[in-house]
């Protein structure tokens, strides 16, 4: 996955050391090779992360075909949006366009360490992500 801008670096895998402005507009991208894998309405991501060390924030979306909903643990607040239709196979090209929210909606600095993980309809892990991202 890589950025438009807000990067210092990259690899093979995509964008590292990125740091996002508030009220700033961006652009992701993803390049996806499934190989012989076909992804269908069973298949999902899951993240299993720790703010600050201390708070869980897991959830679990389907990789197409409806929406993922995330609830933010503490302010509470719910995020959705649509996934792609179903099914996703071989290579696909991923262009997701987002704007920051205008001021942070956690009134301290604060973090999140762990893990996305995608599955395929048997749960079979097709990819796991390290994550640790920092919120100011």
């Amino acid at each position: 996955m890589t950025l438009d801008s807000g990067c210092t670096t990259a690899d093979a895998y995509g964008s590292n050391n990125c740091d996002l402005t508030w009220g700033h507009s961006y652009t992701m991208f993803a390049n996806i090779d499934l190989g012989n894998e076909t992804l269908n309405g069973n298949a999902s991501f899951t993240a299993d992360l720790k703010i600050d060390g201390l708070i869980p924030f897991k959830f679990s979306c389907p990789m197409c075909g409806s929406n993922c909903t995330i609830k933010v643990p503490v302010v509470g607040k719910e995020e959705s949006f649509a996934m792609p239709p179903c099914p996703i196979k071989g290579k696909m090209t991923l262009t997701k366009s987002f704007q920051m929210p205008s001021k942070s909606m956690v009134p301290i600095k604060t973090g999140a360490k762990g893990t996305t993980t995608l599955v395929d309809g048997s749960g079979k892990t097709i990819a796991a992500i390290s994550v640790d991202a920092t919120l100011s």
